[in-house]
C-alpha cells in the first residue's frame, strides 16, 4: 500500500503532537525498508523449516542491499551514533513531530499547510526550513541502517543457508536487525 508510505502532514494529530506519519517517502529508496522485510520473512523461513524459501527471501534480501548500497551516497546520514567505522547509515523509517506543547493557531495551521505542500512533493529540506522560519519545534526521530555490514551479513546468511547451517544463518540474519539504529533530531540538528 503505497499510501502507508508517503509522508505527509495529518492536520487532525495536532492534539497529539504528530504532523507525519509513522513512514518516510520510501518511494525514492524503498530498498533496505524491503531488505529488512525480507530478512524477517527469511529468519520465519528457517523457523518454519523452508529453507528453500529462506534462500529466496535471502537472496532477495541481498539485491535490495546492494541496490541500497549503490545509492549510499545520496542518502547516507553522517550524524548517526554509534557508528560503525567505514561504513554508511542510511534511514529506512522517519517520522516528525510536534513539540509536547504545540497550540495551533491560523498563522501556524498555514505554515503546516505550506510543510505539508513541499512533504508532498518530496522536499523534506524545504519543509523543514518552511518549520524553523516560523518557529514551530518538531523532532525528527529515524530508524538507520549500516549498508556495507547488512550486505556482509547477509551474504554470510545465504553461504551459510547453502552449507544446511541454519541455526548459524539465523544468525548473521540477526545480526542486521540488531545493527539498527534509531535516532532522534531537533529541528536544528536535521541531517
Amino acid at each position: 500500500m503505497e499510501n502507508e508510505h508517503e509522508h505527509q502532514i495529518q492536520n487532525s494529530d495536532h492534539r497529539n503532537g504528530r504532523i507525519v506519519g509513522n513512514r518516510a517517502d520510501h518511494r525514492r529508496n524503498l530498498c533496505p525498508y524491503k531488505a529488512l522485510r525480507e530478512i524477517h520473512a527469511a529468519r520465519l523461513a528457517i523457523f518454519n523449516g523452508t529453507p528453500e524459501a529462506a534462500t529466496n527471501f535471502v537472496n532477495l534480501a541481498q539485491a535490495d542491499l546492494q541496490t541500497a548500497s549503490e545509492k549510499m551516497k545520496d542518502y547516507e546520514v553522517d550524524k548517526i551514533t554509534p557508528t560503525l567505522t567505514d561504513d554508511a547509515y542510511i534511514p529506512f523509517d522517519t517520522s516528525m513531530a510536534l513539540s509536547e506543547g504545540f497550540m495551533p493557531t491560523p498563522e501556524k495551521q498555514a505554515t503546516l499547510a505550506k510543510a505539508n505542500e513541499h512533504l508532498a512533493k518530496g522536499d523534506h529540506k524545504k519543509a523543514v526550513d518552511v518549520l524553523k522560519l516560523a518557529n514551530i519545534d518538531v523532532t525528527i526521530s529515524g530508524a538507520f541502517i549500516p549498508v556495507k555490514a547488512s550486505l556482509s551479513h547477509v551474504a554470510d546468511a545465504s553461504k551459510l543457508i547453502t552449507e544446511k547451517k541454519y541455526y548459524e544463518s539465523n544468525l548473521a540474519l540477526k545480526a542486521v536487525e540488531d545493527s539498527i539504529v534509531m535516532q532522534s533530531f531537533g529541528i536544528d540538528e536535521v541531517p
